[in-house]
């Protein structure tokens, strides 16, 4: 895959999924707050709205509407869903994605997802795509901490979050 493909390739996935809370209980994401804890006990830091308001290629696996850059756990190895599954049009007002105080992965509609700043990766046996997603979660984290929001645990964007949201505010930077 060449660099320009990846670079606009954004992470995000539907605010009606349900993620699976440290009690066992359900929870739509968009209904996720600073300070909850999801299954394995893990804090949840932020919540990342990206507003959209237009037609993505998104994927459906299990009801859960997910970007096709987003990692899932899949015959026990982290795949992207654009590798194994289709993508479809769908008209989406919002994307989210969550960033954990400690934990790599979410369960939404009982898929794993991996979460934003993750270091699943730092095994020496990691795959290439863990090893990659890494570098690229940890890149997206770095921006999205000078947001506005960042403190509260909710930063608002009003574009999918991607790599060229960095670039972009790199350049402006300069």
């Amino acid at each position: 895959m060449n660099n320009s493909v990846e670079l606009n390739h954004f992470k995000g996935f539907s605010g009606n999924a349900l993620i699976k809370m440290a009690d066992n209980s359900d929870k739509k994401v968009s209904e996720l707050k600073k300070g909850d804890f999801v299954l394995g006990n893990y804090k949840v830091k932020c919540i990342i709205k990206s507003f959209v308001n237009e037609k993505l290629d998104l994927i459906d696996i299990n009801s859960l509407l997910i970007s096709p850059m987003n990692l899932i756990f899949v015959d026990s190895e982290w795949i992207y869903p654009k590798n194994s599954f289709l993508s479809r049009k769908v008209n989406i007002d919002i994307l989210y994605n969550i960033v954990l105080e400690t934990g790599e992965a979410i369960i939404l509609n009982n898929i794993h997802v991996l979460t934003l700043g993750h270091y699943i990766s730092t095994s020496l046996d990691a795959d290439e795509n863990l090893r990659k997603d890494m570098i690229y979660s940890r890149n997206l984290l770095n921006y999205i901490v000078k947001n506005d929001g960042w403190e509260d645990g909710n930063v608002i964007l009003n574009e999918p979050l991607s790599l060229n949201n960095l670039f972009n505010s790199l350049s402006l930077n300069n």
